[in-house]
């Protein structure tokens, strides 16, 4: 068995996140050296299969760049990429900066849907390496924001991605109040700060959808304007 592989095996969960927390420093002090800046933060592999999979009791936690967002109704080339994937999403935004996991809830103002584009170019077997690619992410598009829903009470909302209804938008991801506390611990074991302005995306409402070049693509959450994006 090769010594890295058995390494790993040695240690913790917590501790190959941790690994994985170090990692995402080392990218984002390079991205601010190249003039990019983070904006926002990412949730994914959320669901019990992947827990499971990666003996994980949370979703992992990623970083939003400016240069990484891209309009909506915009044509994305993926020529280069290994395996694309689009995932729907819910968005949590904030108002406030938040020094403590305590103060996380108190400082949503706003939810909204977003669509994120990563590339599955590696199918990662532990926490470590998927946490140190930044969980895949290549770009990601933001709707509108509704403030009224900043209670989290979201499982009367409805979706529909291209031509199939999500009865439950938090019936695949789970809940968005599970998930902000996930996010929570993230925060505080990691020292995490969110800023006012920040955001997060929220983990993709079905499975993955895996695209294809010369086809559009399309997401509406119930009450929110329709996020498309065309593929080449």
């Amino acid at each position: 068995m090769p010594a890295m592989k058995y390494r790993r095996r040695l240690i913790s969960t917590e501790n190959l996140i941790k690994e994985g927390v170090l990692a995402q420093e080392a990218l984002l002090r390079s991205a601010s050296i190249e003039g990019t800046s983070q904006i926002g933060w990412k949730l994914g592999f959320s669901s019990a299969a992947a827990k499971t999979r990666f003996g994980t009791s949370r979703a992992l936690v990623g970083f939003l760049l400016d240069k990484k967002q891209i309009p909506n109704n915009c044509t994305l080339d993926i020529s280069k990429w290994v395996k694309p994937v689009l995932e729907p999403e819910i968005a949590i935004y904030f108002d406030k900066d938040v020094n403590s996991a305590e103060d996380l809830f108190d400082s949503v103002s706003a939810v909204g849907p977003a669509y994120e584009l990563a590339d599955l170019f590696a199918m990662h077997e532990n926490p470590l390496d998927v946490t140190s690619s930044n969980i895949y992410q290549r770009h990601f598009i933001l709707g509108s924001k509704n403030s009224n829903l900043r209670d989290l009470n979201l499982s009367h909302l409805s979706a529909t991605v291209d031509s199939q209804d999500i009865p439950d938008v938090e019936g695949f991801v789970g809940s968005m109040k599970d998930l902000l506390s996930d996010f929570a611990i993230d925060l505080q074991n990691y020292s995490r700060k969110i800023k006012a302005g920040d955001f997060v995306i929220t983990g993709s409402i079905i499975p993955p959808i895996f695209i294809e070049t010369g086809k559009g693509y399309s997401y509406t959450l119930d009450g929110f304007e329709e996020l498309t994006i065309n593929i080449s």
